[in-house]
């Protein structure tokens, strides 16, 4: 197959780069992603914590003051951030009101 010339269009490249998650430094962003599945709806969300923002979380996970974060630390963290977007998070699907709950919340620490 042989492309036209116009091929790859001019804003592409710039495009690309700019989809790419980079995080702000003194602010977070949030991602949600629906996969739809047979008799199922998946949602993803996802915290991207900027460097400031993540300083004060990080000292919030150490429960312990021991400077380290374990991964009971990082789970405990993981589920209590979930709670707390539950409580915000309103979903409807044809015209009714469907709770949602995380199933196994994840946190990357990105060491």
């Amino acid at each position: 197959m042989r492309l036209p010339p116009c091929w790859p269009p001019r804003g592409l490249p710039v495009l690309l780069v700019l989809l790419h998650q980079v995080p702000a430094p003194n602010q977070n962003n949030r991602y949600i992603k629906f996969t739809c599945m047979e008799r199922q709806l998946r949602l993803a969300y996802t915290v991207l914590y900027g460097d400031l923002p993540a300083e004060g979380e990080r000292r919030r996970m150490d429960a312990d003051g021991d400077g380290q974060l374990s991964e009971a630390e990082a789970r405990a963290y993981g589920a209590l951030l979930a709670r707390a977007v539950e409580a915000q998070i309103t979903l409807e699907l044809d015209g009714r009101k469907v709770s949602v709950h995380f199933a196994e919340p994840e946190v990357g620490l990105g060491n």
